[in-house]
């Protein structure tokens, strides 16, 4: 149920859906008619515009038909008392039905949101208690928004005033919109759009700048992955001296001996590249996945960082290439005494 729309002569219009006469003494007598979404929209949307104090508007919460009552009586009686309990409760807030079955809301729950003071405009806890899922409407969000009454919110903010508008261009101009409304209201208030926002919000969980400690952790593993290719390239290469001085002692060339030491190196550097690659894509993936049931917009595509990804496969490949290089030198220099340890 979206609404309540107050007509002449109602009760017997409940009677139509075997709604037993005066069955809601919440209600004013014959003047009460609950309507779907659908029909409350397209009959008295424009009515609420020309005559608002003909038409009046409720947001109830929703309930779930199965738990219902099979009398209709009974039904009708415990569905508008749970529709009305927002009005009944100051302090009752409606959440949308995602934000309720991430954090497994209970009836009676005390939700502790932080509202700006308009005396003090310092951020103040305030105290609610959750009575309800609330429908969605077209200017909601997908999820996560909150129905409270209008009074309490007043009465604990110091201000009755609108906090917040949002205003939509058609995804066109959204700057050029933006910046007419900053010369409209001036310094009395603060204009940003979604792209500022989504800026702010996605630089970290907590909205802090992390772009020096992203870079610091960044060198940080390209130092890692530098060190630990030429370490297990350097230990691999290390146990084969003998058979490079066995290979220098029959002939062969110090071009020869190059390459002969560099065929391991660059098949565990390929190896380790593709499977490295492969499985940092599947755990962004699975890292999406787990993302899109947690935020709101979650996040839709990977973004590949091709710049750092190819600086650290350059890195690791010097890395390797000289500790390898070094190693197969200095066994092919010393070849003459590690052929007296065989």
């Amino acid at each position: 149920m979206a609404g309540i729309v107050e007509l002449p002569q109602a009760d017997s219009l409940f009677q139509r859906v075997v709604a037993p006469p005066q069955s809601q003494p919440a209600a004013p007598p014959d003047n009460v008619v609950l309507l779907p979404a659908a029909r409350f929209a397209s009959e008295y949307t424009r009515m609420a515009h020309t005559r608002p104090d003909l038409v009046t508007t409720q947001i109830h919460a929703v309930r779930d038909h199965a738990g219902l009552p099979s009398d209709p009586s009974s039904a009708f009686i415990e569905e508008t008392g749970a529709a009305n309990n927002l009005a009944s409760r100051p302090d009752g807030v409606l959440v949308s039905a995602e934000t309720v079955n991430d954090f497994q809301l209970n009836q009676g729950d005390l939700i502790r949101l932080r509202l700006q003071d308009a005396k003090t405009h310092t951020y103040r806890t305030v105290p609610f208690h959750y009575v309800g899922i609330v429908n969605e409407f077209p200017t909601a969000p997908k999820d996560s928004f909150l129905v409270a009454n209008s009074g309490y919110v007043a009465q604990q903010t110091h201000s009755n005033a609108v906090g917040t508008f949002l205003v939509n261009t058609g995804g066109s101009d959204v700057n050029g919109v933006a910046s007419r409304i900053r010369g409209a209201i001036g310094t009395s208030g603060s204009v940003a759009t979604f792209n500022q926002a989504r800026g702010l919000v996605g630089s970290s969980l907590t909205s802090v700048d992390l772009s020096k400690l992203t870079r610091l952790e960044l060198g940080f593993a390209l130092l890692i992955a530098a060190a630990a290719g030429g370490l297990v390239i350097g230990l691999g290469i290390a146990e084969r001296r003998q058979t490079v001085a066995v290979a220098t002692a029959l002939g062969a060339t110090r071009r020869q001996v190059r390459r002969f030491g560099s065929a391991e190196p660059v098949y565990v550097l390929l190896v380790g590249t593709v499977c490295g690659l492969t499985a940092g894509w599947g755990l962004s993936y699975l890292l999406v996945k787990v993302l899109t049931g947690v935020f709101d917009l979650p996040p839709t595509v990977l973004s590949f960082p091709w710049g750092y990804l190819t600086a650290l496969v350059l890195v690791t490949a010097a890395a390797v290439g000289v500790v390898s290089a070094a190693v197969v030198e200095r066994a092919r220099r010393q070849a003459r005494d590690l052929l007296r340890t065989i």
